[in-house]
């Protein structure tokens, strides 16, 4: 965990909401966050008397793709600043950080779907102390899942064998975006472009191929080819 969050007013208006807010400031906030004496009791915190430490630290938002999480609380004992990331947690126990993670807001992808997710964080003051690591679960400890309009829609395109979807194709160094076809079949896939009609990608399915959604990048993902070479594509919306 890399990113470190100060407390300063100037970073949270940045933020509009921090990751650590004083009560002053959540009258200003974008979410509607309540006070840790109406929270429930499961909220986990630090309980140090010493070391820098979060009281009512929470998840503020809707956990489904497309939406915004916000990592929050209240800091008490001199904390000041804190470190935050993002964790998968598999179902055999182990846990995979989410590259690129590491900011209070998290805006939940498809790589997330059917996934555990939490936050974990590390409050600190000015002198560097660390205080104990605080991790709370999003969606209840509860998987990940589409919301049903959309899972309907992905059920439909599996039922026909065939899904299409209009994206923007980076076609250059120079932020060129070029509006293409991306066609989906049960064995393989093709890229098309709009403006030339001819098919700038195509291949079958295969172990080599991925795609990767940048953190905080919802609408984008690099698409890599199984002879190694990247095309970033950019959905017009989340779905």
């Amino acid at each position: 965990m890399e990113t470190y969050v100060h407390l300063e007013d100037n970073m949270c208006k940045k933020w509009k909401v921090a990751g650590l807010i004083s009560n002053s400031l959540f009258g200003n906030s974008e979410m509607n966050v309540p006070h840790p004496s109406i929270m429930n009791d499961e909220i986990t915190s630090s309980v140090s008397d010493d070391l820098p430490g979060i009281e009512g630290f929470q998840i503020v938002g809707d956990a489904t793709p497309g939406e915004k999480l916000l990592g929050c609380g209240f800091p008490v004992r001199g904390t000041s600043l804190c470190m935050f990331q993002w964790v998968h947690h598999l179902e055999d126990g182990t846990k995979q950080y989410i590259e690129g993670a590491t900011n209070p807001e998290y805006i939940v992808t498809a790589d997330d779907v059917d996934k555990l997710i939490a936050v974990e964080c590390i409050p600190m003051d000015d002198q560097g102390h660390q205080g104990e690591l605080v991790r709370l679960f999003a969606n209840d400890q509860n998987k990940i899942k589409c919301d049903p309009d959309m899972q309907r829609e992905i059920d439909n395109y599996i039922s026909k064998g065939e899904a299409t979807f209009s994206v923007l194709l980076l076609t250059d160094s120079s932020d060129n975006w070029e509006p293409t076809t991306l066609v989906l079949r049960r064995s393989g896939y093709q890229i098309r472009s709009n403006g030339r009609g001819n098919v700038v990608v195509a291949e079958k399915f295969s172990k080599d191929l991925s795609i990767k959604i940048p953190a905080g990048l919802s609408t984008q993902c690099v698409l890599t080819c199984s002879n190694g070479s990247s095309h970033p594509l950019n959905t017009y919306d989340v779905r």
